[in-house]
């Protein structure tokens, strides 16, 4: 990893720990979000998807857009990564802990 690579991850690591969200993933129409129940938040929906790595991500939602009809359908919605399923959260990890976990892969 070069030295710019490196200054970027610490940033966003800080920013992280400071809880700043990030779009981190974007999710194309086709799937939909429970905005009808009574007290229902739906900023409080949370996605698990497959990585590549093989590890399960923890995203959860911070900003959608919906369709008219269905109003329940979403058009496109944007994730903020909290870490992996079993891990610690990007968050609670020490910056060393962070590239160790989330940043260098490991074979």
């Amino acid at each position: 990893m070069s030295a710019i690579d490196l200054k970027q991850a610490k940033k966003y690591w800080q920013e992280k720990t400071k809880g700043i969200k990030h779009k981190d993933a974007e999710r194309k129409a086709g799937f939909y979000l429970n905005l009808h129940r009574i007290g229902h938040n739906p900023y409080d929906t949370i996605w698990n998807p497959k990585m590549e790595s093989g590890e399960t991500g923890i995203y959860e939602l911070i900003e959608y857009e919906k369709y008219d009809d269905p109003d329940d359908m979403i058009k496109s919605s944007y994730w903020n990564a909290i870490g992996y399923v079993g891990k610690k959260t990007m968050a609670e990890c020490t910056f060393e802990e962070y590239l160790d976990i989330y940043v260098y892969k490991k074979k």
